[in-house]
């Protein structure tokens, strides 16, 4: 049973843009390379190549690609459970029809929930941590860590900020209601 589902489907403008560019510009630098209008035609194919894969991984990454969030009810059947110990984080990734389970958190491995914004990304990075992205909002101002302890190691999960999800964790990884 969920008690949260969502799938997250940013508009993306600043990816559709980006790629666009990218892809004109690299066509356009393979075209004047080939026509002779460049002094060094290598150089220039080059930048074009790699132009273009950058719009093939803008457009695979952040066009193409959603994923649905999902809190919800674990397996354990205990009254004397906190919230944190009933319930478990599940993302989807979504590829047109087809969807695949990518990350399972349990909440009790939780280790705390952050909401990044600009301020807060200029604190720096620990090293040590294990990061998994899941966020297709492309140059996002927010989004969501989650910092999680599982088996000695740490992990932290970023994923595209909404509202309702963040208001959902922060109720279950603090023990209060729901409803």
């Amino acid at each position: 049973m969920y008690i949260y589902q969502k799938k997250i489907q940013p508009k993306n403008t600043a990816a559709k843009i980006t790629s666009a560019l990218c892809l004109l510009c690299g066509a356009a630098l393979l075209i004047l390379a080939q026509a002779g209008y460049i002094a060094i035609p290598i150089l220039a194919q080059l930048l074009g190549i790699i132009l273009w894969v950058a719009s093939i991984y803008i457009a695979s990454s952040y066009l193409l690609r959603n994923y649905t969030y999902s809190v919800q009810i674990n397996s354990i059947e205990d009254d004397d459970l906190t919230l944190a110990e009933r319930y478990d984080l599940v993302i989807y990734e979504n590829r047109g029809k087809k969807s695949v389970k990518v990350c399972h958190v349990e909440m009790r491995d939780v280790t705390n929930i952050i909401k990044i914004t600009p301020q807060s990304k200029k604190n720096g990075k620990n090293k040590d941590v294990k990061r998994f992205i899941y966020n297709t909002q492309f140059a996002a101002n927010q989004k969501i860590e989650i910092l999680a302890k599982i088996s000695g190691e740490d992990y932290s999960i970023i994923v595209t900020y909404d509202e309702d999800l963040l208001s959902v964790l922060h109720k279950i990884h603090s023990n209060d209601s729901l409803y």
